[in-house]
């Protein structure tokens, strides 16, 4: 398989591992995104969202050095009625979708380590990062970024 195709697998393991996430769908720009948030509702529950990985380098001073690094963005995300949300309905759900998230970042965490995840061996944890989604096309919820190296 190719990276690709390999990075759509790890991300679908995540859709059946996690109880919480009721579908999975890899998008590469904002027309597929809303297309996929269309055909979403809320009675999906909790949504994996992930955006094809961007490629960059990790600045070497010499071509011997190079190494490519790609760059991802996955989404937890959750259909929303923004008419009746109430501040409790906010902040549980905010709190409900964090935690999905948060389990997300450790299971890359742990994959990382050793070896285990030829995919993820080479993660760079100071890049993870966790970023709220307001009304993302009727949607709340978290993204995580976070990047790593390619072998």
């Amino acid at each position: 398989m190719g990276l690709i195709a390999d990075y759509g697998v790890y991300l679908e393991g995540i859709k059946n591992e996690f109880a919480e996430v009721n579908r999975h769908q890899m998008v590469t720009d904002k027309s597929q995104l809303m297309k996929y948030l269309d055909s979403i509702s809320k009675q999906d529950g909790i949504v994996l969202l992930s955006v094809l990985p961007n490629f960059g380098n990790n600045s070497p001073r010499d071509a011997s050095t190079f190494q490519r690094k790609a760059f991802s963005e996955v989404s937890f995300l959750k259909k929303v009625d923004f008419g009746n949300l109430t501040q409790q309905n906010f902040i549980d759900w905010y709190d409900e979708i964090f935690e999905v998230a948060n389990k997300f970042v450790n299971k890359l965490l742990n994959d990382s380590v050793g070896g285990q995840c030829v995919l993820l061996r080479q993660l760079d944890p100071k890049t993870i990062r966790i970023v709220d989604e307001y009304n993302l096309h009727q949607c709340i919820g978290w993204t995580v970024t976070f990047s790593f190296d390619i072998i």
